[in-house]
């Protein structure tokens, strides 16, 4: 899928501070059927889907937390159907102690995924 690394590039040269969020394409060229332009604080992403369709995704940064404005596609050059708007990214990370104790072979310890939690 297009959409995430290009998501990835362009939020990395996202400025977040105080000032409202600058997008840093200089090195950013569009490609047959994607386009990003900013408009405002506001990145839009637009690409092609399955033929006769076209998506956008709209980027900004409301009280510092990266956000997705919007969502949206359309059939045929009609009206843009709203997916969702003001999405906000939501990150959950497990941490744990891989133990080596479990009579396995070397090569095979990371066969264990509940061994150890704190």
């Amino acid at each position: 899928m297009i959409l995430l690394p290009l998501t990835a590039t362009l939020c990395a040269g996202l400025l977040v501070g105080a000032a409202p969020p600058t997008w840093e394409m200089s090195e950013y060229r569009d490609q047959p059927g994607l386009s990003a332009v900013t408009e405002g604080e506001t990145l839009t992403v637009n690409w092609t889907g399955a033929p006769g369709q076209e998506l956008r995704a709209r980027f900004t940064v409301v009280g510092g937390i990266p956000t997705v404005r919007e969502l949206a596609v359309r059939a045929g050059g009609g009206a843009w159907a709203v997916l969702g708007r003001d999405l906000v990214p939501e990150f959950r990370v497990t941490t744990g102690v891989r133990r080596t104790g479990h009579d396995l072979p070397h090569e095979r310890r990371w066969d264990v995924f509940w061994d150890a939690r704190r």
